[in-house]
């Protein structure tokens, strides 16, 4: 999906969808995707990025309806800017837009981190991800990519002679390219010159495709015949399918897998217990034998007999008087390790009745893991899963399957509000840390200035206005309070946004840089 040519198609299709529109919002919906909104008097559309490794993509699709809370929001400076220009990078995959503000943003689509950067006179101001780290860094530059016009020397492997010749050739195609073209028993001038076709074809007659396994390829079927999931008129069709469709089996295979191994876990567990029951059940001679041990020791108890390493050898008169090793306890008398035999026939006798009982249970049980089991073998899709799920839900929950028995865990931090605004309070340095981490970027961040003391953080919820006067100094005037000038009777206090606020390698817990901030007077206050 993120493949040059891929990129270079997008690059014309945005051109059309998404020139001259205003920037209007961006979030990021679930973990690792952003979404964008742009809009003019056209009706509104979304550019979303993926930035998971094994599916990054960034196509344009329908402006879907979001939840108002607990998402983060990103690049406010480009609120309601317009989009002046589009370009892909040469033989490399960055993409940018050019804002009225003269503002960048650029997509990183390519390895193990791919980002978004917003750049400003070669700075970069914010990123998607790892913003504190990429803040005030320069702007990253494409890669020189070098291709190799010598024909590579006999012996070179196919894949080298590809990436080497062809180091633009989407990589998760040459497989299967190989496989088609039977390209291992084909010289190096052979390959290169069937690569060259191919790569021709992407240029000038493109086809968009996602393949069988959900796979892009721009490859016209009649060049590589592979299993089509479907064929698209656009390439930002084809890229939303494949990252949607991909998407779904990734859904699907988290809900699959969140049943599965604990269906094989507890169907192990009651079959060993089953074993375990067969066994006591089937072995109730175990209490006759302590009873008679019993009643060996009860037949000798008025005799004054002394055990030798922990036994003692008596006439067992269940068998013709024959001699007999008892195990005893030397601590108790014959009649009390009597007793103990006893004791131990009747929990016997009482353990052989409930494995009896336990018996029935226990197998009506594992029939029920077992038929769940089979039963989730033949489910294809999430919405299949899910129908699944709610007919056999009073079986799951008897069983314990999929619930999650997790207790809360406190807060490292204190919560407060004040007027409309939740305010967070650290307690310590660690729990500053963890506060300032755990803020948004476009967060309030106070601190009492020149004194150790509590983090505090004013949410704002992806509101763009400040808050009221008094919300500010109120909090300040707490940070103030949980600080080493809580004595005094005025103290400054750093307002900042949470974005300006950077914690220096190795610094020790608590300690941060701040970057740019403001200055509140005001006198230290509780709670």
């Amino acid at each position: 999906m993120n493949n040059y040519y891929a990129l270079k198609y997008l690059t014309k299709s945005f051109e059309k969808t998404l020139l001259n529109r205003h920037f209007l919002l961006s979030v990021s919906p679930f973990k690792g995707v952003w979404s964008a909104t742009f809009g003019t008097d056209k009706p509104e559309c979304s550019l979303i990025f993926s930035s998971h490794p094994s599916e990054t993509a960034l196509f344009t699709d329908r402006v879907k309806s979001l939840k108002k809370r607990n998402i983060t929001s990103f690049f406010s400076e480009l609120t309601q800017q317009r989009v002046t220009s589009v370009q892909l990078a040469e033989n490399d995959r960055f993409l940018s837009f050019t804002f009225s503000n003269n503002l960048i943003l650029r997509f990183a689509l390519f390895g193990n981190k791919p980002n978004i950067y917003l750049i400003e006179n070669g700075k970069i101001l914010e990123s998607f991800k790892n913003c504190d780290y990429f803040s005030g860094r320069p702007e990253p530059q494409p890669r020189e990519t070098i291709i190799h016009k010598k024909i590579p020397k006999e012996g070179t492997p196919v894949k080298k002679i590809i990436t080497g010749s062809f180091p633009l050739f989407p990589r998760h195609l040459i497989a299967k390219v190989v496989d088609h073209y039977s390209l291992d028993e084909k010289t190096p001038e052979q390959v290169v010159d069937q690569i060259e076709l191919l790569s021709q074809s992407i240029e000038t007659s493109p086809e968009f495709r996602v393949l069988h396994d959900g796979s892009l390829c721009l490859i016209p079927e009649k060049l590589l015949p592979v299993k089509n999931l479907g064929v698209f008129r656009t390439v930002n069709e084809a890229v939303a399918f494949a990252y949607h469709k991909g998407t779904e089996l990734r859904r699907f295979s988290h809900l699959i897998n969140s049943v599965k191994p604990l269906l094989e876990r507890k169907r192990n567990s009651l079959q060993l217990r089953l074993e375990q029951l067969h066994k006591t059940a089937a072995d109730p001679s175990r209490a006759e034998v302590y009873e008679k041990t019993g009643h060996i020791l009860m037949a000798n108890a008025h005799k004054e007999l002394k055990a030798e390493n922990g036994s003692m050898i008596l006439p067992d008169y269940y068998n013709s008087d024959q001699p007999i090793r008892i195990p005893v306890d030397e601590s108790l008398s014959i009649a009390q390790n009597a007793q103990a035999y006893y004791d131990k026939s009747a929990r016997t006798e009482r353990s052989v009745r409930q494995a009896k009982r336990r018996l029935t249970d226990t197998r009506h049980e594992l029939a029920e893991v077992t038929e769940l089991g089979r039963s989730l073998e033949g489910i294809e899709r999430t919405d299949q899963f899910e129908q699944w799920s709610r007919e056999h839900s009073s079986v799951l929950e008897k069983l314990g399957v999929g619930k999650k028995n997790l207790k809360p865990e406190s807060l490292p931090y204190r919560k407060i509000t004040v007027g409309s605004y939740e305010v967070w309070i650290g307690k310590n340095a660690r729990s500053n840390d963890r506060l300032t981490s755990a803020a948004h970027k476009e967060d309030l961040w106070l601190h009492a200035r020149g004194a150790s003391g509590s983090h505090v953080v004013i949410r704002m919820n992806n509101q763009q206005a400040m808050p009221p006067k008094e919300v500010i100094l109120r909090a300040a005037s707490i940070a103030a309070f949980h600080s080493a000038a809580r004595n005094s009777s005025l103290v400054p206090v750093i307002v900042t946004k949470r974005k300006y606020v950077t914690k220096p390698k190795g610094s020790p817990a608590g300690a941060v840089k701040v970057q740019r901030e403001k200055v509140e007077l005001v006198q230290p206050a509780e709670i």
